[in-house]
């Protein structure tokens, strides 16, 4: 909050970006572009990281490394320690072996959780 009182330029100029990403990320959603938006995931994980460092830490960095030949685009979403993160493999051989690799590490309160994008428009559910 500070640097956005401060007006710091380079710190405004990077939430400008994550905007631009957003919008980039709905236009490679709509042409079904599934290598764009992984790029586009990446990208944004690097500048949540320019934005605060606190978004990562050792262990993330550690699993992101160790899954890194399985994915195209990763990057943690939620907060408070009870996100998520979301992988984006290019094919679904590459994302078999991520969920293997994933499968192997040990953590009390990790699961692994189906996503995929809706073609049926708004949906709820409980889980």
């Amino acid at each position: 909050v500070a640097r956005v009182k401060a007006a710091d330029d380079a710190y405004l100029d990077l939430h400008a970006q994550l905007k631009s990403l957003a919008d980039r990320a709905r236009a490679a959603i709509s042409r079904r572009n599934l290598n764009q938006l992984a790029d586009l995931v990446a990208e944004s994980w690097d500048a949540n990281k320019r934005i605060h460092e606190s978004v990562t830490n050792d262990e993330i960095e550690e699993l992101l490394c160790l899954t890194g030949p399985y994915y195209r685009g990763a990057k943690l979403l939620g907060a408070g320690g009870g996100g998520y993160c979301l992988f984006v493999s290019e094919n679904p051989s590459q994302a078999a072996r991520l969920r293997q690799v994933l499968g192997t590490v040990k953590h009390d309160s990790a699961r692994i959780v189906d996503f995929s994008l809706n073609n049926d428009g708004l949906e709820v559910s409980v889980s």
